[in-house]
């Protein structure tokens, strides 16, 4: 569009510098920031989720990422077997692990109550 109005190459430089910063900065930033705090995921999971999804789908699997690491969560958190990922996945670990913390300061010696509390 820029060479068809007259501007030169440095503008169509500048264009898709331009829109490749932009891209990027929503895509691997902010979108991690706002959507992964909404659904109680991990930023962390969440990037990575956006650039496994880009990988394997492109566009497509960028933006369907988060919802499927939401639907992912959901089954985890539900399935006994499968909690300790869904644990892994979770925002939130700071009550969990002071509550385990708390376990082991009382001298229990119980692993599998220490290990339940870490996964509730």
């Amino acid at each position: 569009m820029a060479l068809s109005q007259g501007g030169g190459t440095n503008m169509v430089i500048g264009i898709l510098i331009t829109y490749g910063c932009v891209q990027f900065i929503q895509t691997y930033i902010l979108e991690p920031l706002v959507v992964g705090a909404e659904v109680k995921i991990n930023p962390l999971f969440t990037i990575i989720a956006i650039v496994i999804g880009e990988l394997v789908w492109g566009m497509p699997g960028m933006i369907l990422a988060i919802p499927l690491l939401g639907i992912a969560k959901i089954i985890f958190d539900n399935v006994d077997s499968l909690k300790p990922y869904g644990f892994l996945i979770a925002e939130e670990k700071r009550r969990v692990i002071a509550v385990l913390l708390i376990r082991l300061k009382d001298g229990s010696n119980n692993y599998t109550n220490n290990a339940t509390c870490l996964i509730h």
